[in-house]
This record gives C-alpha cells, structure tokens and sequence, in this order.
C-alpha cells in the first residue's frame, strides 16, 4: 500500500470519524480504522458497532492495499503535520511509514485488514431524499432530551416514525420530552412500517454531516430492518438501530391545559441564566409564579441566598405557580426558536407543555417538581 495526499484532504476525512472511534473501548479494535488504497480511491472505514462510517478520498494510488491503524493516532500526527504533500506506505514488517517531506518521517505499527468488522451498507435499502436543514433541525429540536440511563436502552435514543407525508422524531428520558415533526417526504415511497429507535451517538453523526452541507442540499436515508444508512457525496453511516418498544409518548403529551403565557424566548432564557446561578446543585429546582401580565423566577440554595428576577409576559388569568429543574428549561429553550415561546400548565403537579408560539409542530414537555 502506498499514496501521496495533501493534508488537508487527509485531515478533512480523519476529522469525520473522531466522533466515531472510541478513545478507550472496550473492543481495542474500536479504537482502529480501516484505510484501504483502491485504484484511484482511498477509503476509510470506522465502527464502534453501534455507529459504522465509510469516508471515500479520489486521490491518486501507487499502490493498492489495506490496513488497520490506530485512529487517534494517526489523526494526531497528520494534524500537527505542515500543510503540503503527506506520504504514507506500509512496509513489510508490520509498521506503516509517514512521511513528509524529506525531514518528518513517522513509523507507526498496523494490523492485518482481515481482522476488521465489515463496515459496508446494505445494497437492498431504498433511499429517500430529504433536506440537510430539517434533518438537522429535526435532531436539534430532540436529541436534548435523549436519556443516558444504560437501563432502559430505548430511551437513549430519538423514534422516528412517519406521519403520512411527515417525519416525526422524539425523544424522552422519564423527565422530560421532545418533539418535532417536518413534512418532508412529499412525492416519496419509501415508507416506514415501524418506529425506528435512532441512538443518541447516531443521531449526533447525522446532524454532524447534515451541518456540514448547505440547508437545501439533500441527504439520502435508507430504511433496513436493523440499522438506518445516511450518506451523501463521499461519506456513508450505517447506524445500528435500537431494539425495543419506545413507550407510548402520547399519553404524555398534555392537551387539556387551560392555563397559557406567552413570553419572548430570549428574555426567558437570560432571566433562566440568571436565576441558575443559585440553585440547589443536587436538584436545580426553580419556581416559576404567573400572575396577570408578569412572570416571576424564583430559586434558592441553603448557606448562599436567593434569587428573583420578573418578566412580562402575556397572560390574562389567575395565578398560579410551579417548579421544576432550571436545566431541563434551559435544554428546551437552547433548542426553541422563535420571538415567543408558549408554556401551558394546569397546575402545580400536571406536565408543562412548552412550544414555539408560531408552530404546531415543534413541542416539548417538562414534568414539574414538587417541592
């Protein structure tokens, strides 16, 4: 195996699978990836076996060949390497050499490609084609709420179902939910039978590469009956799907809550900020208190002191008051837009539902605190 490449092509596809490898796994071989020299081509390929990634290269081959190297590793030394022309090329006794130049010459050991995990999509998926902007604001808009209880592996993850021409994505962790729903599967047919269970660190891999194009431009996404395949241009992810029963998120959502204020996001979101400064560390718990055309935040923290600040807002009817964890309000409006967003309550002890004030289709609930 040998070839030429700039640093910069080098490094821009090291750069795509730092997400992937595992800086300390449990399966070394996680920590590796495969490079492999084809023709014109040099493809790399890195799986933690939930989350794969192909990254393809159109430079030109010298010699044809495979190898297993450690991932950090090397993309540390082509980073700290000058711009210009890097020089790689496996040699007979288990070592690869990189050059550049005459003067910087790096000899790092390899392994036999054979003993990789085959990373590779299935032919058979059909594809569907969606815009790069809503698979990033569908994921952005959910992931926040993705649970790290390694208990209940459903919940770390984000469902993503069809709604007749929409796609749905929501995420729960027992605490909290998030929603967000996009109608973007106009004149497709492909169709989802089920819910797919998308993990957390393979939602983030979507949202990496969906960011990394323009919001117009479109990803393909294939539906298989064990992993989801995203790819675009020269990078593929094949991401292992979650087994399981997401539970049922609907019975959560409030629709009865008669109690509704309007408040400007950004106002919110700086008072909230404010207010976190002094909390109790183990619960983080903040009171909200409604009364007409005012909203008062309010916290405290034994041995420090207290906190109050108030906002406007639009609200006409009585008062009312609730808690909950000041962190979990501030994931939903980090991931919110709009001027305004609405809260909706029915009391000190029913879910809150929080949304954008212009859209249906965005939500999110928070479950109070009872203090």
């Amino acid at each position: 195996m040998e070839f030429h490449c700039k640093r910069e092509d080098l490094i821009n596809s090291l750069k795509k699978i730092q997400g992937i490898v595992e800086k300390n796994p449990v399966i070394p071989i996680a920590s590796n990836l495969l490079l492999e020299a084809k023709k014109d081509t040099l493809i790399f390929r890195a799986t933690n076996f939930e989350v794969g990634i192909i990254v393809e290269n159109k430079i030109p081959i010298v010699k044809d060949g495979a190898i297993i190297i450690d991932a950090q590793k090397f993309f540390e030394i082509v980073r700290e390497m000058p711009d210009g022309e890097i020089s790689l090329k496996r040699k007979d006794d288990g070592w690869v050499e990189i050059k550049h130049g005459t003067r910087i010459l790096f000899n790092l050991a390899v392994l036999a490609d054979e003993q990789y995990p085959p990373v590779k999509p299935d032919s058979k998926i059909q594809f569907v084609k969606i815009e790069a902007g809503h698979l990033s604001e569908l994921i952005q808009k959910t992931i926040y709420a993705c649970s790290d209880d390694r208990t209940r592996d459903v919940l770390r993850g984000i469902l993503l179902e069809q709604n007749n021409s929409a796609l749905r994505m929501v995420a729960t962790d027992g605490h909290r939910l998030a929603l967000a729903e996009r109608e973007i599967l106009k004149g497709d047919t492909v169709t989802i039978e089920r819910g797919t269970i998308i993990p957390r660190i393979g939602a983030k891999e979507i949202k990496r590469l969906a960011q990394e194009l323009e919001e117009k431009d479109t990803v393909e996404v294939g539906f298989g009956e064990k992993n989801i395949t995203v790819r675009k241009g020269e990078e593929t992810l094949i991401i292992r799907l979650i087994e399981g029963d997401f539970p049922d998120y609907k019975r959560v959502i409030p629709q009865n809550n008669t109690k509704k204020l309007l408040v400007k996001e950004r106002d919110l979101l700086e008072s909230l900020k404010r207010v976190m400064l002094i909390t109790e560390e183990e619960t983080r718990a903040v009171t909200f208190s409604v009364k007409k055309g005012f909203l008062t935040i309010l916290s405290k923290k034994a041995g420090t002191g207290d906190v109050r600040e108030e906002r406007e807002v639009d609200y006409e009817g009585e008062e009312f008051d609730f808690s909950l964890n000041s962190r979990y309000m501030l994931d939903v409006l980090s991931a919110l837009e709009g001027e305004k967003i609405s809260l909706e309550v029915e009391d000190s002890s029913t879910p809150i539902l929080i949304k954008e004030a212009d859209r249906e289709d965005v939500l999110s609930v928070v479950m109070p605190m009872m203090l």
